[in-house]
C-alpha cells in the first residue's frame, strides 16, 4: 500500500505498477510481494529511463484489489483501516514509509512522510498518534514535478512522546 501511495499507478483492467529505482527499495519491493502473493502474484520488468535504471512491478488484478480495498485510486489510506491493525502493524506502516515509500529518517530520530496530495498524510498521522508519537505537520511550497502545487508533510519522532509543561506557553491572566 505504500509503495502503492508513492509510486504507483492504476492502470486499465485492474492491474496497478510500481517502479522502484534505489535496489534496497527493489529488493524489499520484491521481499513483499512474494510473501504476500507468491511468484505468480506479480511480474517485474526492467525500466530504463535517460538517467536511471529501476524494475517495474505489477501486480495481476486480483493482488491489485487488495491494495485498491485499502486506499483506492487516489491512493490515501482511510482511517478504520489503521484502527484496524494492531500496534505492531501501525509500527510496520510507518517504517514502510522509509523502506519503500516517500519518507526520509532524518539523524535526529524523527522520520518525516512527504506527499502531494496532503488527504494521504492523514492516515500515517493519526497511526503515529496511536502509537505515542509526538507529531507535527504542515505544506512549503517546492518544486515537486507536480507544478506549483505545495509539498505537504508528516514528521513523527520517538525523541519525545508526551505532552509536557514545556509544550505550554505561560501567560498572566488577570
Amino acid at each position: 500500500v505504500v509503495a502503492y501511495m508513492a509510486d504507483g499507478t492504476s492502470m486499465d483492467h485492474g492491474n496497478i505498477r510500481i517502479v522502484k529505482f534505489q535496489e534496497r527499495e527493489i529488493i524489499e519491493m520484491r521481499r513483499i510481494l512474494t510473501t504476500l502473493f507468491g511468484p505468480a502474484g506479480f511480474k517485474e520488468w526492467d525500466n530504463p529511463t535517460r538517467t536511471i535504471d529501476g524494475i517495474r512491478f505489477q501486480l495481476r488484478q486480483a493482488e491489485a484489489a487488495a491494495v485498491l480495498d485499502v486506499c483506492g485510486d487516489h491512493k490515501a489510506i482511510g482511517i478504520q483501516f489503521v484502527e484496524d491493525l494492531t500496534p505492531t502493524q501501525r509500527q510496520i506502516l510507518l517504517d514502510s514509509c522509509v523502506e519503500i515509500g516517500d519518507g526520509v529518517a532524518e539523524p535526529s530520530g524523527a522520520t518525516t512522510l512527504y506527499q502531494v496530495e496532503p488527504d494521504r498524510l492523514t492516515a500515517f498521522e493519526y497511526a503515529a498518534n496511536l502509537l505515542g508519537y509526538k507529531t507535527t505537520s504542515g505544506r512549503r511550497n517546492q518544486q515537486t514535478g507536480y507544478g506549483d502545487r505545495p509539498l505537504s508533510w508528516v514528521r513523527w519522532t520517538k525523541s519525545r512522546t508526551a505532552f509536557g509543561p514545556v509544550d505550554c506557553e505561560k501567560t498572566i491572566e488577570p
